[in-house]
């Protein structure tokens, strides 16, 4: 996957899809954490299962897109169907882990 790791590629995304102009405040607000964890997202560094379903949801399928091929399709407009159902079932995955840990801990 490009070297890159998901930390590194989801801080990528971020940096892409968020406009530039207050991009820590707006991302603070909607991750719900201080400016200074989304300088650390944004390099790549405190991701979580939850952060990245938050990032999934608050950004959609480009950030899907991004995370799993490092974003830049070579040419393609879009993803073929085999690589968007990978993407489902990854999906699938990451909230069955986040159903479990939350379970785990007794929330």
């Amino acid at each position: 996957m490009n070297g890159m790791t998901f930390g590194k590629r989801a801080g990528q995304a971020l940096e892409d899809l968020v406009p530039e102009k207050d991009r820590d405040k707006a991302l603070s607000r909607k991750f719900g954490v201080t400016p200074r964890v989304v300088r650390y997202l944004r390099n790549g560094k405190c991701w979580t299962v939850e952060r990245l379903l938050l990032a999934s949801s608050l950004l959609g399928k480009d950030f899907d897109r991004m995370l799993m091929n490092s974003g830049y399709p070579d040419g393609a407009d879009g993803l073929d169907s085999t690589l968007e159902q990978r993407l489902e079932r990854i999906e699938a995955q990451l909230a069955e882990l986040l159903t479990e840990s939350r379970r785990l801990r007794g929330d």
